[in-house]
């Protein structure tokens, strides 16, 4: 978190302009006073340490002389936190409304979808779905060992958007027109063989649901697969 002292400006006609609607603090003494972070919707509060440098105020959460077990409390209080917005902006703010201001693409007149989370946001699912067929055109159909496997990675899948931009091409299959043999014994139909055939990907991966049709790519990337990685061990 850092903190500027000259003033927001914005470009004019080609002319820096100050923007009038925002204004410098009147606390004069808010670099001396302690402050603190607050965790909306848990009641904690972190103590912050402040750096000033070149004028510019740095705030970080001051870590010392915490003990692990406050350090591991604050920590779940931050997942709550997170989980209760991921609720409100799955249901379209049905749910844990209180917090819709304070969440990305949360789809008021003051955040439009344009800042949706993750691959909620329609222009990367099309950028993405090009991607990953230009990926597969290039390199995954000209692989003789069928090794490559092409994925979309994103850090919140697609909550509102997945029926209505993915959920069509989970298990869709496309090939080449010169791949195609007529079939003698039905004009209606064409052959391809299997291995001819690709996914518009193989994978949609992230941190809050995924969709993988491989099955190497399923054992690579489950969770028991990573609490393992992490020195996880079974009870």
């Amino acid at each position: 978190m850092c903190f500027y002292e000259e003033p927001l400006t914005t470009e004019v006609d080609g002319e820096p302009q100050e923007v009038i609607t925002h204004k410098a603090t009147d606390v004069p003494t808010w670099k001396t006073q302690p402050l603190h972070l607050y965790l909306l919707g848990s009641g904690k509060t972190f103590p912050l340490h402040a750096t000033v440098r070149n004028g510019r105020v740095s705030l970080i959460p001051s870590l010392l002389g915490r003990k692990q077990d406050q350090m591991i409390e604050d920590i779940k209080a931050v997942i709550e936190v997170w989980r209760q917005m991921f609720v409100g902006y799955e249901s379209r703010w049905s749910k844990e409304g209180h917090l819709r201001w304070f969440t990305f693409g949360c789809g008021s007149g003051v955040d439009d979808s344009k800042d949706a989370p993750g691959l909620d946001r329609t222009d990367d699912i099309k950028k993405g779905l090009y991607q990953s067929l230009k990926l597969t055109e290039e390199y995954r159909t000209r692989c003789a060992q069928g090794r490559i496997r092409v994925a979309l990675l994103s850090n919140i899948h697609p909550v509102v958007h997945y029926t209505q931009y993915l959920e069509g091409f989970e298990d869709a299959l496309w090939t080449h027109e010169a791949k195609l043999a007529e079939d003698q014994s039905d004009p209606e139909w064409r052959r391809v063989r299997a291995s001819d055939l690709s996914p518009f990907y193989d994978m949609l991966f992230s941190l809050t649901k995924s969709w993988i049709r491989c099955e190497t790519l399923k054992r690579a990337f489950s969770l028991e697969r990573l609490y393992s990685a992490l020195g996880g061990r079974r009870r």
